[in-house]
């Protein structure tokens, strides 16, 4: 039978189980054809209702109806000429929609369903204590926003994942032409009286040797890990797993063989060549093939991200070097680069970043003496 208005649905495809027994849920619409996207919400078979509803998790249900009423909304306003496809894109700001561009953001960079189930907890967080939409808050506003949270009793790490969630899903409005600044970039929270993560730091070439010998003497894989990202780009974990390690090739060129490949960083979806100097180090008697044939050999994908994080994190505890973090080896590479006088240009590609966003790494090198070695130079030229 032929119908006279546009189908809107929510099916679970059970042909796409994942290894924890849940399969993502799709939203369909038939109308002048048929069209899906995907939710970014998941449950097992079992806990999926006749009604469209996941049992005993409202949460996730009021993602699902808001998740309609926005297809309801796109079909009332581009109305009956458009199609399925039309009516499944996202809206621009006029009603921007959070649920839809965490659906497409979790699409576009495989994000897992745990990280999905923070962003929805905030976006739930956030309704509860603002009566103005999202995208249409000041900085101004996002720290009266903030400071609404704490006076309602939330510990200062809940507005801290709150905030960090809302600039993501601005940032990516922001890289998708949805809206035109993202004022979260501008104010960052600060987790007084919350334990934060110390501040990565670059590694001095005896630093280096250091932990090189720790990884020689105890084959720790974590050592392996923060190796491959210092010679590799500075690759974050994520990208190091992801990598394809098989279509990695030796090249020749005029003076130098070099192994080449290419990636993108998930963060930025920015495209990073990789090109490393095959070379032995002497210092470090280190063979980069080896370093490629044991990431072959550890499968990283049989397992999920959370589990190499946490796995690094606490072994990376046990080096030579404190407080190190696998952050330091993309701060190291920098580090190297800059004190190479490499052009920033250069370093953004390599690091798969824009210019502006490699102040991070730059700032660090700017202690008093290097600033005053530098205008030595510059005075007595």
């Amino acid at each position: 039978m032929k119908t006279t208005t546009p189908q809107v649905s929510i099916k679970l495809d059970a042909q796409k189980i994942k290894k924890n027994g849940e399969a993502p849920i799709y939203v369909h619409v038939n109308w002048k054809g048929r069209a899906k996207r995907a939710t970014g919400i998941y449950c097992k078979p079992s806990e999926f209702s006749s009604k469209a509803l996941v049992k005993g998790n409202p949460e996730k249900n009021k993602a699902l109806r808001h998740i309609i009423q926005d297809i309801e909304e796109n079909i009332a306003e581009l109305g009956l000429d458009s199609t399925a496809k039309d009516f499944l894109q996202p809206k621009t700001k006029k009603g921007l929609s959070y649920v839809s561009l965490l659906s497409e953001m979790a699409k576009k960079r495989g994000l897992e369903e745990n990280t999905v189930e923070t962003y929805l907890t905030a976006y739930k967080i956030f309704q509860n204590n603002s009566t103005k939409p999202f995208y249409e808050l000041d900085v101004n506003e996002w720290q009266g926003y903030a400071k609404a949270m704490k006076n309602k009793g939330y510990k200062l790490s809940t507005i801290w994942i709150n905030l960090t969630s809302f600039k993501a899903i601005l940032n990516y409005a922001l890289e998708t032409g949805r809206i035109k600044e993202n004022p979260l970039k501008i104010w960052k929270f600060k987790k007084d009286g919350y334990k934060s993560t110390p501040k990565p730091k670059a590694l001095t070439k005896k630093e280096v040797k250091s932990l090189w010998e720790w990884y020689e003497q105890t084959n720790n894989k974590a050592g392996l890990l923060w190796f491959t990202s210092y010679f590799f780009n500075g690759l974050a974990l994520c990208d190091i797993i992801n990598m394809n390690w098989e279509k990695l090739e030796v090249k020749e060129l005029d003076n130098i063989t070099i192994i080449k490949g290419e990636t993108y960083r998930k963060k930025t979806n920015e495209p990073v060549p990789i090109i490393c100097p095959l070379i032995n180090d002497v210092d470090l008697l280190l063979d980069l093939m080896e370093i490629i044939d044991e990431l072959k050999r550890m499968n990283l994908k049989e397992k999920p991200i959370k589990y190499w994080a946490s796995f690094v994190n606490k072994q990376l505890k046990k080096s030579p070097i404190d407080g190190l973090t696998f952050y330091s080896a993309r701060h190291t590479y920098c580090t190297n680069l800059v004190n190479s006088n490499t052009p920033l240009s250069d370093i953004a590609t390599l690091l798969g970043r824009r210019i502006e966003g490699l102040s991070v790494y730059i700032k660090q090198l700017q202690t008093e003496e290097h600033l005053a070695e530098v205008l030595r130079k510059a005075m007595t030229k």
